[in-house]
């Protein structure tokens, strides 16, 4: 959601053309498109970086305005509240759309993958996650996003402020802070997130670690010894 926030524009455009549209589950209808839009602002940000982010940020704070006040009249207040509402619903079905998907990949995780309560705790999960990209979004900052596919060959290193040690890690670092220094990073729990630029859209050169990656080294020499015994 967060490396590609357009994931909702699918039922957005679907909604657009009907409003009252039934969300049929596992049924795909009408146009495909948020991948391909992703990627043409892939495509553009090479060349014209600001004017892509800016294209995009406009594109999200058009499609939530702010409610207008009184004097803008019925029609407008009407339509941008329909606006609004056709957004928020079409967030709402991308994100149950994902429920089984997750479900899937995580069964061998879940004790009970066919609870109505867990599907439901899920949808409101992945609804919040959904929001909160949205409204990053709509600043001209970039997002950029590091998965263990761009951080696995680095090394962790205390001192290196990108990186934060998994919970797993507590033990060895309460006996030696550093202990993991030198020792490769094999599994990411939570991306690196980085923001570009500042939020009137200038200076992308310009690099602020957000939320720092959260790595796994793999078990201590103590956890190997208890499961080789």
């Amino acid at each position: 959601m967060f490396g590609n926030p357009l994931f909702f524009i699918d039922e957005r455009t679907r909604l657009a053309v009907d409003p009252n549209m039934v969300q049929k589950e596992g049924v795909m209808i009408g146009p495909n498109i948020s991948e391909g839009l992703h990627e043409v602002l892939d495509e553009v940000t090479q060349y014209n970086k600001k004017q892509a982010q800016s294209w995009r940020s406009e594109l999200f704070r058009l499609l939530d305005p702010p409610l207008p006040d009184e004097t803008s009249g019925m029609a407008i207040e009407e339509a941008t509240k329909r606006t609004k509402d056709l957004t928020y619903k079409a967030i709402a079905r991308a994100s149950a759309s994902l429920v089984p998907i997750f479900v899937e990949l995580s069964e061998s995780l879940l004790e009970q993958r066919t609870s109505v309560t867990m599907f439901s705790q899920l949808e409101i999960l992945l609804t919040d996650v959904a929001l909160t990209a949205y409204k990053l979004s709509t600043r001209k900052t970039q997002l950029e996003i590091h998965y263990l596919h761009s951080i696995k060959n680095h090394r962790y290193e205390a001192q290196i402020d990108v990186f934060e040690p998994n919970a797993l890690h507590r033990e060895e670092l309460d006996d030696n802070e550093k202990i993991l220094d030198g020792r490769r990073i094999l599994f990411v729990s939570h991306p690196l997130l980085i923001a570009c630029g500042n939020t009137d859209g200038s200076d992308y050169n310009l690099r602020r670690v957000w939320k720092k990656a959260t790595v796994w080294m793999g078990p201590s020499k103590k956890d190997e010894d208890m499961i080789d015994l």
